[in-house]
């Protein structure tokens, strides 16, 4: 089967029928669609999802990035996405016999570099970091990171048991760029995430992983180990494009 890819497409910036022409324009291309995480914000995301399903008429996937909780909090946006189907939530759903399709927002945990150099709007957008300080922020940032990555942890064990391939799709990439940024890396890799995924990898070397990620924006392709790939994929505001087409066997 083909799995069609796409990451951070923005779509509460775009007409308010764009999800759904931009999931018949992608329907053709796979038998299923894999959204990593900035689909829109909070008080669009339930009718972008369904404009999405209704154009791409097969199932349709997705985890939650950092801006689908603008303008609401971590309480009310699981609310929202729960109601799908294909909400990635350290769920597991079988593409082949072969291969699983699983994954978590994930969040980035502030643990390179220097956290306190640059203002993120969601500082200001996400009800839970609204009006507390830069130390407050940080401290949410890894409880939330490493609540996830626990979980995923304990989740990832069965299913790299059970299938050849694990498609892992999350929104912030779990492994640092090769260039480092002290002021962007805190607030746009999640560590936690990524010594789950090398942890598993090395404890089921016979299992192929591949990691699907976004947020930073920028394509790029980094092999961690023989059997941990990660695909970062490339977004343009304004513009939502296919990531990338699969063939999954």
């Amino acid at each position: 089967m083909k799995l069609v890819w796409v990451t951070d497409p923005h779509f509460d910036i775009l007409h308010p029928n764009a999800p759904e022409l931009f999931g018949a324009e992608a329907s053709p291309l796979g038998e299923a669609l894999v959204v990593t995480g900035d689909i829109a914000k909070a008080p669009s995301l339930r009718a972008t999802l369904r404009g999405l399903e209704k154009g791409f008429k097969k199932p349709v996937y997705f985890v939650l990035g950092n801006h689908d909780f603008y303008q609401g909090s971590f309480q009310t946006v699981p609310l929202i996405a729960q109601k799908f189907r294909g909400w990635l939530n350290n769920t597991a759903f079988p593409l082949t016999k072969n291969t699983v399709l699983v994954g978590t927002g994930g969040w980035y945990d502030t643990r390179l570099g220097n956290p306190r150099r640059l203002e993120m709007g969601d500082h200001h957008l996400i009800r839970e970091f609204q009006d507390r300080s830069i130390d407050d922020i940080i401290e949410i940032s890894r409880q939330r990171a490493d609540t996830e990555a626990a979980v995923t942890r304990e989740r990832l064990s069965e299913w790299a048991r059970e299938f050849k391939h694990v498609l892992f799709a999350t929104h912030v990439p779990p492994f640092p760029p090769e260039k480092r940024d002290l002021v962007w890396d805190p607030w746009f890799v999640n560590v936690a995430m990524g010594r789950v995924l090398a942890d598993v990898a090395a404890e089921y070397p016979e299992t192929r992983f591949t990691v699907l990620c976004g947020h930073r924006h920028r394509p790029w392709t980094y092999q961690h180990s023989h059997n941990l790939l990660m695909f970062q994929g490339e977004a343009d505001y304004y513009n939502p494009q296919v990531t990338r087409v699969f063939v999954v066997t």
